[in-house]
This record gives C-alpha cells, structure tokens and sequence, in this order.
C-alpha cells in the first residue's frame, strides 16, 4: 500500500507486459528529460560461461503525455553484468565486469555510439553484490564492492587496492580514486 500526499499519484509507467526487453531491473534512474533508463541484467543472476550476455541499458520514454512509457530505446546491448550506472556528459559511466565504462551518444539518437574504458579491477566474483553507481555533488562516482570482494586497481596516481564491502570514489576527470 502507498500512502500518496495530496496532489500526487502513483502510476505504473512501464512493464516487462507492455516491453518484454524490461527483463530483471537492477538500477533505474530519471534523466534531465523525464524519461526512465534502466538496467536490465538478462543475464542474473549468473552470466554462462562463453555466452554472450544479452544485458542492456534502455530508455523508457512517454512521448503522449498520459503518464506511461510508450517509447522504448535500446541504448546499450550485448553488456555483461551491468548493476549499476550514472549520467556523466553525452552518456552514461556504467559499471560492466570488473570495469567502468563511459558509453557515450555523441550524435544524440539516443544510442551509444562511443565507448571508453574508464577504470579496471572491479571484482565481480559474485553478482549480488556490487556497483550500484551513484554521483556526489562533485561529480565524483561513488560505486561499491560487496563482501568478500577484492579489487585490484591501476591509477595514474598508483595501485589502489579494496577488500570487503568498500565504496570507492572514483573522478571521471582526473581518474584519481579513493577508498
């Protein structure tokens, strides 16, 4: 049950009914725009060996104004354990194995056309328990390893090194990162 202030509502915007791709969502977040992306782990909770996971980042979009999705676009596929991402630029950082990615859509179809690695070392030895990407008013990404998990990072600035249950911070611009 919701209790829903006054002037408010609650309504379901999009279903795996409705867009069968929306299979297992581990993060979701609103962009500037109004619309829901969304990433959906195909794959969870364990990728098999030598198979392409079919993981992916979608954008939900309401283009009629009745207050559910009735636009869907495939941003990024063919993604292995996406648990987590943030708005950075002209795209996202999202956290795939053991790395971050910036996937960028450089010329605004709203599909990634771009990519670069950002950071390696992540462990992902168990996929429940890691990523999950937040941005603090810095801009820095914050991301989590889970219990039991080690990382083992290259930096320009030297080897950082996490063992169970860290968040790190991790600067786009600069590549420092921080336990």
């Amino acid at each position: 049950d919701f209790e829903v202030a006054d002037g408010f509502e609650v309504n379901l915007f999009a279903s795996s009914e409705d867009f069968p791709e929306l299979i297992n969502p581990l993060q979701i977040n609103f962009d500037a725009r109004g619309r829901l992306w969304v990433a959906c782990f195909e794959s969870y909770p364990v990728p098999l060996p030598g198979k392409l996971s079919k993981d992916k980042i979608l954008i939900f979009e309401d283009t009629d104004g009745d207050g559910k999705a009735d636009r869907k676009t495939v941003f990024a596929d063919n993604l292995k354990l996406p648990d987590g991402f943030v708005f950075y630029k002209d795209g996202i950082i999202v956290s795939v194995s053991r790395k971050l990615l910036w996937l960028r859509d450089t010329n605004g179809d709203d599909v990634v056309d771009m990519q670069e690695e950002l950071l390696r070392g992540i462990d992902d030895t168990d996929t429940h328990h890691g990523g999950y990407l937040a941005r603090t008013p810095q801009g820095h990404v914050i991301f989590c390893e889970g219990v039991f998990h080690r990382g083992q990072f290259e930096t320009p600035f030297g080897p950082v090194r996490s063992k169970d249950a860290t968040a790190l911070y991790f600067d786009p611009v600069t590549r420092s990162l921080s336990i």
